[in-house]
């Protein structure tokens, strides 16, 4: 019934690829790709004649002379060096090679304290900041001391493609480079065997790796094991985040990158900025200290640190718990966002997922004159492809299809795929990690409806998304999870493993509902509840109003400091009934006559 769709992934390429525990068929059979270990020669002091790019491999404007893939190729046009070159060029400056370039952002005091974001608008922001900076400097950056990657080369791509028998023939597996040392890139393949961590590992936390980041006032440092936990989470050892007000708003730039071009300034904020400096600095100091054990057993220690005075909370110290000539020392070989606990989490993953691509070294070494000359200036320079019909069409059926989970459609979603003729396993276009199928989307879309209806249809709940959830684990409301169980009674327990769905025991629907009504019950209870002590509360409110404005006209009156017969019985009866009040007051009159009466007598 379903049609044909993409081309399915390789069995071991189902689930993410983790550097320290590639699966044993990869790992025995892996070996370097064409041109992903060539060396590249030592920049001279000379200019080095620009290459050509007739075949596509090479940027003449940034004197890369070779990629080892397409990916790469286009990695580099959307990199900060070619953006800024390019930009040099059409003002007629002389461009600049990757060493020299990463020197002057590093010269450069940017420290742009703005909002977290993770969205690729606000890197490309940031990104274009940096760039606007450097070229209004105009002026040529004196060599730094810089934390540049020691295992990135001059225009050297940061990732090492290889590539295994026991996959597809086109298939390339990334890995980057600064996760091994310049001693274990001259035979990375032994060097990536014996990192491999044992399954189940046996202690977690003998292998790690610290991650430090600092700019703008705000500072995260995390230590993290290099097996991950059960179920593949981040097996986080220490974390800490500082933050200080130490950047100059709008303007920019730390205030002691200010006061060392113009002079001390002496307003209140400049000097709140300083005192913000030492202090972050202090705090910086004193946390790297507490860890300097953990420290001392990391393996690697990735730091991005912009500008003089934050490399000085670093290194410009005695007693530095890391060293500058330290050669565990990594520079992030990507764009980085705002020093947060979760970038940081982040990078980790990004450094240590296996990077996977099908491309190529083919499609880089294509001429461009096997290009028709129909096709457009777009195209020519990587515009995307036009779809094909088949992908057209199925475009079109998962927008439909989506259109009506989300509405709840199930009948019109069931004749849908009949007269299409779609499986219930039908799988979306273009693939999505989380939900890759039907009854993934329905579940994740809050459907219980169209849960219901698909199951019944055949769908299957045993499948599973890239980070192996089934479609009941990512179920976001509890209706949902609930028609899963129902239906699980409904179909029986020879109809599915149910266990392998990680569905729980079946319960029928009238459980359900009484489940149900009993919990409406009970919040209708605490409703009625809060609403009658806020009640109670407005009229204790009010009384007291009425009570300060009366006080408020007529006063309180006067005292002589002596309290009267009155006011002590008055004190005496408060909070009593108007009849308790009356049966004492005759009680008191019973009592006065009485003593009157035996006086009289004695008298």
């Amino acid at each position: 019934m379903a049609t044909a769709q993409d081309k399915p992934r390789h069995p071991l390429l189902q689930k993410p690829l983790y550097v320290y525990s590639l699966p044993a068929p990869i790992l025995d059979t892996l070996t370097l790709a064409d041109g992903s270990a060539t060396p590249i020669a030592a920049p001279t002091s000379e200019e080095p004649e620009a290459p050509t790019d007739d075949n596509g491999k090479a940027c003449a404007l940034c004197r890369v002379e070779s990629f080892a893939i397409v990916q790469d190729r286009r990695a580099h046009y959307k990199s900060m060096l070619h953006t800024f070159n390019v930009k040099r060029s059409v003002a007629g400056e002389k461009t600049v090679e990757g060493e020299e370039f990463e020197k002057m952002l590093e010269n450069l005091n940017e420290s742009l304290s703005g909002s977290e974001s993770s969205g690729s608008e606000d890197e490309e922001e940031s990104a274009m900041d940096e760039i606007a900076q450097l070229l209004r400097k105009h002026a040529t950056v004196a060599p730094l001391e810089s934390l540049e990657d020691r295992s990135m080369k001059q225009n050297k791509s940061p990732l090492m493609w290889l590539s295994s028998s026991a996959l597809d023939a086109d298939a390339r597996l990334g890995i980057y480079r600064a996760l091994l040392t310049q001693d274990e890139l001259d035979a990375p393949l032994d060097s990536i065997r014996k990192k491999q961590i044992p399954t189940p590992a046996v202690q977690y936390s003998a292998r790690s790796v610290a991650m430090i980041m600092i700019g703008g006032g705000h500072f995260a440092a995390m230590i993290v094991s290099c097996a991950p936990k059960q179920g593949g989470e981040v097996a986080v050892l220490a974390h800490k985040t500082f933050h200080r007000y130490t950047t100059r708003r709008k303007q920019g730039g730390a205030q002691s990158a200010n006061d060392a071009a113009k002079g001390a300034a002496h307003s209140a904020g400049a000097s709140i900025r300083r005192y913000n400096e030492a202090a972050l600095r202090q705090d910086i100091r004193d946390l790297l200290a507490s860890w300097k054990g953990m420290m001392d057993k990391c393996e690697l220690v990735f730091i991005r640190a912009t500008g003089t005075e934050n490399r000085r909370a670093l290194f410009g110290y005695d007693e530095a718990v890391v060293k500058a000539n330290d050669p565990r020392i990594r520079g992030f070989p990507f764009t980085t966002r705002r020093p947060t606990q979760s970038e940081l989490i982040r990078c980790f993953q990004e450094l240590t997922r296996v990077k996977v691509s099908t491309h190529v070294e083919k499609e880089v070494q294509k001429p461009a004159k096997d290009l028709s000359k129909k096709t457009t200036a777009k195209a020519a320079v990587g515009g995307p492809p036009k779809a094909s019909a088949e992908e057209t069409k199925l475009l079109e059926h998962t927008g439909e299809i989506t259109s009506l989970i989300k509405r709840s459609k199930a009948s019109a979603l069931l004749a849908y795929l009949k007269q299409h003729s779609l499986s219930p396993d039908f799988k979306l276009h273009p693939a999505n990690h989380h939900t890759p199928n039907i009854l993934h989307f329905a579940s994740a879309s809050s459907s219980p409806a169209t849960v219901t209806a698909l199951l019944k249809e055949g769908a299957d709940p045993t499948i599973e998304n890239t980070t192996s959830k089934t479609a009941f684990e990512i179920a976001c409301s509890r209706e949902v999870r609930d028609a899963f169980r129902i239906t699980r009674g409904e179909l029986g327990e020879q109809r599915w493993d149910w266990s392998a769905a990680r569905i729980p025991p079946a319960i029928s629907k009238a459980d359900a509902e009484k489940r149900i009504a009993r919990e409406r019950e009970l919040k209708e209870r605490e409703d009625r509840a809060a609403r009658e002590a806020n009640l109670k509360q407005l009229e204790e409110d009010e009384r007291t109003k009425r009570m300060e404005q009366r006080v408020k006209k007529v006063g309180v009156g006067k005292t002589l400091g002596v309290k009267t017969s009155l006011s002590e019985r008055e004190q005496g009866t408060q909070g009593l009934s108007e009849e308790m009040k009356k049966k004492i007051e005759r009680e008191r009159r019973a009592a006065a006559a009485e003593a009157r009466i035996k006086a009289m007598q004695q008298g």
